[in-house]
């Protein structure tokens, strides 16, 4: 599928419905930028002289227009403002529902831990730390919530603000309910198809958490969740690295916890930004 989308894009207008001017910049190799998904392929595009992210479903795209259509009208500062185009390029065999939006300029949250780490810059993950903290709580102002909350899906732009891609798993009142939203291991393991405003909860924790261990140890870092907590068994030592701090044995004591809701966020958030 992935190289049936790549083919598409480098025919040209024909292969779109309605859109037109579209140029995949492309390798060393004349072969399209792109990064794979679970169900969709976002290719880098030249649009009227303009940098886009052009996600191509590899499937169907469920609730994606009402998604689109909700942030277009939200116009968050916080998020990617989503175009939605359905059936709109043809892959030879079937049409591909499309979304376009600007190019975010700069490197993922994903990208600069592991700068931080290579570097050895504790300051790096502090105010990294500090910027992701200050972004959960603007999220956690509004009436939505990401859905899939990780490293990948932050991307830190030239001016160090943070911006979130990625809309597939929002969550909002007025949107229709979806199961299975989220990446696995960023999900509280317990939450089931629980479709609420606690959704971010998990993994904005874990995130923090991580951080903050990291600041204490750089050799915990984990390719899937920065540290490995709480599935690789190692919660104790990672307790340890938090004895001297009773909010963040507090924060991981609710992360470990039977529920997904961790209903003191928020407080607890606000106190390690003044600790």
């Amino acid at each position: 599928m992935i190289n049936d989308l790549k083919e598409s894009l480098l025919y040209g207008d024909k292969m779109f419905r309605t859109l037109r001017g579209v140029e995949p910049l492309l390798n060393e190799h004349k072969q399209p930028l792109f990064v794979a998904g679970r169900n969709s392929v976002v290719f880098r595009i030249s649009l009227n002289q303009r940098l886009y992210a052009l996600k191509c479903y590899t499937s169907k795209a469920e609730h994606t227009e009402e998604i689109c259509a909700y942030l277009g009208a939200l116009s968050s500062p916080l998020i990617v403002q989503p175009q939605f185009f359905p059936e709109e390029l043809w892959t030879g065999s079937y049409y591909s529902d499309v979304v376009l939006y600007s190019w975010q300029e700069g490197h993922t949250f994903e990208w600069m831990i592991r700068k931080a780490l290579y570097d050895k810059d504790v300051a790096l993950l502090r105010s990294l730390e500090e910027r992701l903290i200050g972004l959960i709580q603007s999220i956690y102002r509004q009436e939505w919530r990401h859905g899939d909350l990780k490293a990948e899906n932050i991307v830190v732009r030239p001016d160090g603000s943070l911006i979130l891609v990625d809309c597939d798993s929002l969550y909002a009142l007025s949107l229709p309910p979806r199961a299975n939203l989220g990446t696995p291991r960023h999900i509280h393991p317990l939450r089931g198809d629980a479709y609420d405003s606690h959704i971010d909860d998990y993994a904005a924790a874990l995130m923090v958490l991580s951080l903050e261990a990291l600041q204490r140890n750089l050799s915990l870092y984990h390719e899937e969740t920065m540290v490995a907590l709480p599935e690789e068994g190692n919660t104790e030592h990672i307790a340890e690295l938090f004895e001297d701090n009773k909010v963040l044995l507090s924060l991981l004591e609710a992360l470990l916890s039977d529920n997904h809701k961790i209903t003191n966020l928020n407080h607890l958030l606000e106190c390690i930004m003044h600790t």
